[in-house]
């Protein structure tokens, strides 16, 4: 029994095994600074740990991937971020739009799934300051038997194993980087059931799957000018699944940070909606207005005011 003892004590000296309150065990996230989707996350994107953004084509996938990017080069420590651009799809505009440094970006286009895995785990391994692996996306991941064999030859699984096999290498290798992977939503032939490519591993390996969709237009007149997007935790290991919220996206690239702010103080109940009317508290200098635009545009006018309203929420948001 001594001797047992012993071998566990040297265990514990070594790191291979640790207790359970040890600091290297302790969930880190990063904040992406869009304060509705760091609520349904649980404080923001967890380290170490896989995030599966999934829904139809053009709802915004790929745009939280990018302001999650954004906020990761702001971190000192780990301030790098690797783009597997498997879509070919890669437009440094609109990268820029969401405040990501271009320059310094990692940005590789694999041509197959392999050269995908063979490079993430060689960047993971050599960059120490890596903080951010964004995949996009899944779908476009291709095998390269299918690229090598005909039309008529089998290939049913093989691009399921192969994502599993990646994911598997990423998330066994990787401690500190938070991981994005893109992908689509299909539905299943002949039923009603919404299916991933890469197979049914991917969501034993995510430890977050977030739906995106759009919810509405925004209009300037008869022109829309951007839609809502809606973002829902299907799956979230890391704090309570389920949660949804809605983040106003203008067409130019942006996502509209003021009216995130409104729509959480009147969520909060610190701005009071009296339809048409909205009355804002003493703590923020008192006063009714007629309408959504009459409150931005007071707020735009008074940024003082603006910085004490993103305060307020973002403390009763921790509550």
């Amino acid at each position: 029994m001594k001797a047992k003892t012993k071998d566990i004590d040297q265990l514990l000296k070594e790191g291979s095994l640790l207790a359970g309150d040890d600091d290297r065990l302790k969930l880190h996230r990063l904040p992406t600074g869009i304060l509705p989707l760091d609520t349904i996350l649980g404080g923001g994107f967890p380290r170490g740990r896989l995030t599966m953004l999934v829904g139809p084509e053009s709802t915004g996938k790929t745009l939280l991937a990018q302001y999650a990017a954004a906020a990761q080069q702001k971190d000192e420590k780990l301030p790098d971020v690797l783009l597997v651009d498997a879509e070919l799809s890669y437009d440094k505009s609109w990268w820029e739009a969401s405040g990501v440094d271009v320059s310094k970006l990692l940005v590789t286009q694999p041509t197959t799934a392999e050269t995908a895995i063979d490079l993430i785990v060689a960047v993971m391994e050599a960059d120490k300051k890596l903080g951010m692996i964004i995949i996009d996306s899944i779908a476009a991941l291709t095998p390269a038997p299918i690229l090598e064999r005909s039309a008529e030859d089998k290939t049913i699984g093989l691009r399921a194993q192969v994502i599993n096999l990646l994911l598997g290498k990423v998330v066994a290798v990787n401690r500190q980087a938070v991981i994005i992977v893109v992908n689509q939503m299909r539905e299943n032939i002949g039923g009603h059931e919404e299916i991933y490519p890469g197979g049914h591993g991917l969501r034993h390996w995510s430890h977050i799957i977030l739906r995106t969709r759009r919810e509405g237009w925004i209009k300037d007149g008869e022109t829309r000018i951007g839609f809502t997007l809606e973002a829902l935790c299907r799956k979230n290991k890391t704090a309570p699944p389920l949660g949804v919220c809605q983040i106003p996206f203008r067409f130019r690239g942006q996502i509209d940070f003021l009216q995130t702010y409104i729509d959480e103080g009147i969520e909060r109940g610190i701005i009071t909606d009296r339809s048409p009317y909205y009355d804002m508290p003493e703590s923020l200098g008192g006063g009714k207005f007629l309408g959504r635009n009459n409150l931005r545009q007071h707020l735009l006018e008074h940024p003082d005011v603006l910085e004490i309203l993103k305060e307020m929420v973002q403390t009763k948001g921790k509550e």
